[in-house]
């Protein structure tokens, strides 16, 4: 009998907590509170450490789940552990009744492109609906002999993407454990959750953080808990979603004035900028045999000069002279590496 919506949500919460890097061994009593943090409010039911047994030896021998999931108990550890490191049942291929049921949820959305709530996600729901319809085979094999597709390494942290959205849109705190992108070690934190946000493959949490009354970013990568309180916060007067990164390159943002970023591009690179701007405020200011030249107005930041070191020799900047010099600072660090 194929499990219910509820088991299958079960299972994809067991399967990201026992790869959780940052809790690895989670226990039978850690996975059932997991399972109940993510999915009292949403399916109004508390889950069992008998449930979660039953859970696990589903996804071991359960043959219509397909998963055959290699999970282990470590007694030394006191956990459970994937025997195979890289196991993950999101890496299980589709069936048949998957690919019909992918295919009827693909082309449905694919009717919406052009209604605007769904616009900013055209490109997301088009490369998934190119995807699915390219082949009529289940084996996904037959289309990388003919096309390739962008590789992308799985997301760590998505799993606390729905209970973030829901304290967000219930203005709920949350408490966290967060482990230092430096030092691996975990710091507590109480944060009102205003806004998530993906750049580059990763997704990112803007909160205002109780201990240091600011405003912080933390990625959900980074993650080792979640719970949600029931206490409910405020969201400060001066934060709008809509102008919080408005001059922002990237996920950096701050208070300080925005200013005005001129760049010289090579006619060649001038050409992909054009097609593909850097930023929403790109005007272009000359353009001619020998270059193109754009200005932008942001704030300058870590991922704005990784973006102008990414152009090499291809792009010169104008002004401001703070960019420039930092711009050179770089450079000047990058050669003297490679001696």
């Amino acid at each position: 009998m194929p499990a219910n919506k509820s088991a299958l949500l079960r299972y994809r919460i067991i399967d990201k907590c026992i790869r959780n890097k940052y809790k690895p061994f989670p226990t039978k009593e850690y996975l059932r509170q997991a399972c109940e943090d993510a999915l009292f409010n949403s399916v109004g039911e508390r889950v069992s450490i008998s449930t979660i047994e039953k859970d696990i030896y589903s996804m071991r021998f359960d043959l219509t789940l397909g998963y055959e999931a290699p999970i282990k108990y470590s007694k030394a550890d006191s956990g459970y552990f994937y025997e195979d490191p890289n196991y993950s049942i999101d890496n299980i291929p589709l069936n048949d009744d998957d690919l019909h049921a992918l295919r009827f949820a693909v082309n449905t959305l694919h009717q919406f492109k052009g209604i605007d709530v769904f616009k900013n996600f055209e490109f997301a729901i088009g490369k998934i609906f190119e995807r699915v319809n390219l082949s009529n085979d289940v084996n996904e094999e037959t289309v990388k002999e003919y096309v390739q597709f962008e590789s992308v390494t799985e997301i760590q942290g998505t799993e606390h993407l729905p209970p973030i959205l829901e304290a967000i849109q219930a203005k709920r705190k949350i408490e966290i454990d967060y482990a230092s992108f430096k030092t691996g070690k975990s710091k507590s934190y109480l944060l009102h959750p205003y806004l998530l946000k993906e750049y580059r493959n990763r997704w990112y949490l803007i909160a205002f953080d109780e201990n240091s009354s600011k405003i912080k970013t933390f990625g959900l990568d980074r993650f080792v808990s979640l719970q949600l309180t029931e206490t409910k916060f405020s969201v400060d007067k001066g934060f709008s979603p809509e102008h919080f990164f408005k001059y922002s390159i990237g996920i950096t943002a701050s208070n300080e004035k925005p200013k005005k970023v001129v760049l010289s591009f090579s006619p060649k690179q001038g050409h992909y900028i054009k097609t593909q701007p850097l930023h929403h405020s790109q005007t272009i200011l000359k353009e001619t045999s020998k270059e193109l030249q754009i200005s932008i107005e942001v704030i300058e930041s870590y991922e704005l000069m990784m973006m102008l070191l990414g152009f090499g020799s291809d792009v010169k900047v104008i002004k401001p002279k703070s960019l420039k010099k930092n711009l050179k600072k770089e450079l000047e660090k990058a050669l003297l590496n490679q001696d």
